[in-house]
């Protein structure tokens, strides 16, 4: 049995029409899981950093206060004020309005504030009971 000429064309034409829409849907699927790939990879990036944002407000929130007190005792040193109750004093006000802290605490270098070897055996907001030296600590 012989085909017709437009048999034969329609069956020479359907499977390279049909391998050109496979290989044509192939490539949209590939470009797709690209694009889909690159909102998931861009999704993640702006996530992090949005809760990076986050943890970085936070934390900055917190050393706020711990700034604070290293300016002012740099200050009070700088200005040769030797006045540890005053300073014990500032420490404890900082811990009371630090409300996500647990404490707030410092420690001087040797005879910084003051010569230690006059605040032995003292108020222990003011000097170590043994050695003087400053540190204060408040919860």
């Amino acid at each position: 049995m012989r085909l017709s000429l437009t048999a034969r064309l329609l069956a020479t034409i359907l499977p390279v029409v049909a391998l050109v829409l496979l290989g044509t849907g192939l490539l949209a699927l590939r470009g797709a899981e690209g694009v889909v790939d690159r909102f998931a990879t861009e999704y993640g990036r702006d996530l992090a950093e949005g809760e990076l944002s986050k943890i970085r407000t936070y934390f900055e929130q917190q050393a706020r206060p711990a700034e604070s007190l290293a300016e002012m005792a740099a200050t009070m040193v700088a200005n040769r004020r030797d006045d540890r109750a005053m300073l014990a004093d500032l420490i404890r006000r900082l811990a009371l309005t630090a409300s996500d802290s647990v404490g707030m605490w410092l420690y001087m270098e040797p005879d910084t504030i003051g010569r230690d070897a006059d605040f032995v055996d003292r108020n222990v907001a003011e000097g170590d009971l043994v050695t003087g030296r400053f540190l204060a600590y408040y919860a």
